[in-house]
């Protein structure tokens, strides 16, 4: 439905039930009340399958969680649900790290800024892989350095493999 009008139910109502579809079509939003003084630990999987992530040099490229087309969003649901719990193990694992190598290094500040960073660089890129198999992870638009330059030093120290794929599309010219 439409954002704004959603956001403003749920303000008022406290709750979507009894709101109508829009047939609005700019913006694809959508809502969940969670209960943040349940016993059991909630969360909210939301995902975009916008079936091509690219295009490079006239080839239309999959995302990279289904680079051979073989599967569907569903899927990739259930699938996230079901490793959820050793993921998120691994996520709180890594934030760990994240935080005290850059506490040593700046401070409590700056390691909030590097956490804040390497999630917004992070989402800002997309990962394909060429038709040669070369791994792609680049922004929508390629080239703008001002996503480029901040995400480098993050993942030359904790992924190098994506700066290799960050810098392809410029070589593989």
């Amino acid at each position: 439905g439409d954002a704004a009008e959603m956001r403003a139910y749920f303000m008022r109502e406290g709750d979507l039930k009894q709101m109508r579809r829009s047939n609005e079509k700019r913006y694809a939003a959508f809502a969940q009340k969670l209960d943040l003084n349940s016993d059991f630990p909630q969360h909210l999987t939301a995902a975009f399958d916008g079936l091509y992530t690219m295009a490079y040099l006239g080839e239309d490229l999959r995302p990279y969680w289904n680079k051979n087309g073989e599967k569907t969003i569903e899927n990739l649901y259930k699938e996230a649900e079901k490793e959820y719990k050793e993921v998120m193990a691994k996520c709180y694992e890594f934030d760990r790290q994240l935080m005290a190598d850059a506490y040593l290094v700046g401070g409590k500040e700056y390691a909030e800024l590097c956490a804040l960073a390497y999630r917004q660089s992070f989402s800002a890129f997309q990962m394909s892989e060429s038709s040669d198999g070369e791994l792609l992870y680049f922004t929508p638009q390629v080239g703008p350095i001002d996503e480029y330059y901040p995400a480098s030093p993050l993942y030359l120290r904790y992924n190098p493999k994506l700066v290799e794929a960050m810098l392809n599309p410029f070589f593989l010219l």
